[in-house]
């Protein structure tokens, strides 16, 4: 239940700021500009970086659109003779340096938030390792604030990708326990690249939604190492569901050729696929090695993209 209240206090932060820019009655241009840039820099950093996924996918362009729109609103409402200037009262320049740090913070944040879906250099392009429609990355992106990976060795550019239902959601009902109401759920996972299986791990079973890994020294789960031969790099596809991983290891593996399915298994909080490419380091540490931009079709992917194939 503690996720819905990180879900709901960003739109209620960004809605509550609209209104009070909306109600604000000042006659100094700076004291308008200065809380219109702040309204409008936390509603694109929640665009950005929020967990859309738990309330819906589509409230992230409510908060932004009304953003906006409350700028708007608010600019063609101000007294003609607002931009004429005039000596700030003291509550004036209060109010303006009260807003200037929080926007500053907020629009740098943002910033480093946006330029993390900036491609890198040095990426791998591999094909889509699922089918079907709406899939999300709840992780991914070159910055901290877009990817928790982002300072944890080889997985420097993972993804993690989730599912969502015509609701825009990754799982049906308010606080889902059992894993069969995840979209994702059993999805079938393929091959992302023609190459070599290195490593099977199988035999974990699937943990409830935010339940404890059976095996902590195991944070991975079931899952598969590729060493995709054309790119150079050893592939994970972690996570999977118990028994359901077809190769074995130092199996010759084509692209397309399906390898298991997702599951719940590891150190998750809710289905989905974790994928990352590596060079160097030994494949039974999960961090060794250095990480590898990943590309579908050449194009690199951020939290909160979406992708149907």
């Amino acid at each position: 239940m503690l996720e819905y209240f990180f879900q709901i206090f960003p739109i209620l932060v960004s809605l509550l700021l609209d209104f009070s820019l909306l109600r604000l009655k000042t006659k100094s241009g700076l004291v308008w500009l200065f809380t219109a840039w702040l309204a409008l820099s936390i509603s694109l950093f929640f665009y950005l970086t929020g967990g859309w996924f738990i309330s819906s996918y589509y409230l992230r362009y409510v908060v932004l659109g009304a953003g906006v729109l409350s700028v708007f609103i608010s600019l063609i409402r101000l007294p003609g003779c607002i931009w004429t200037p005039v000596a700030l009262r003291s509550t004036d320049k209060a109010e303006v340096l009260g807003n200037l740090v929080p926007a500053l913070i907020f629009s740098y944040l943002a910033v480093t938030a946006w330029l993390g879906g900036t491609t890198p250099e040095n990426g791998i392009n591999l094909q889509f390792p699922l089918k079907g429609r709406d899939y999300l990355f709840a992780q991914a992106g070159a910055s901290w604030l877009t990817n928790h990976h982002s300072n944890a060795g080889s997985q420097k550019y993972a993804q993690d990708i989730i599912q969502l239902n015509s609701w825009g959601r990754s799982a049906s009902g308010f606080d889902p326990t059992a894993l069969e109401e995840y979209v994702i759920y059993g999805q079938p996972v393929y091959s992302p690249c023609d190459g070599i299986v290195s490593v099977v791990l199988d035999g974990f079973e699937d943990i409830p939604p935010g339940g404890t890994p059976s095996d902590e020294e195991n944070p991975a789960g079931n899952h598969i190492y590729i060493q995709c031969e054309a790119q150079d790099a050893y592939v994970l596809l972690a996570h999977m569901k118990q028994g359901t991983i077809t190769p074995s290891a130092g199996s010759r593996i084509k692209t397309g050729e399906m390898v298991g399915q997702v599951g719940n298994s590891g150190n998750t909080t809710e289905p989905y696929l974790h994928i990352h490419a590596r060079r160097g380091g030994n494949l039974d540490d999960v961090i060794a090695g250095t990480g590898i931009p990943i590309l579908y079709d050449e194009v690199f992917f951020c939290r909160n993209d979406l992708l149907s194939n």
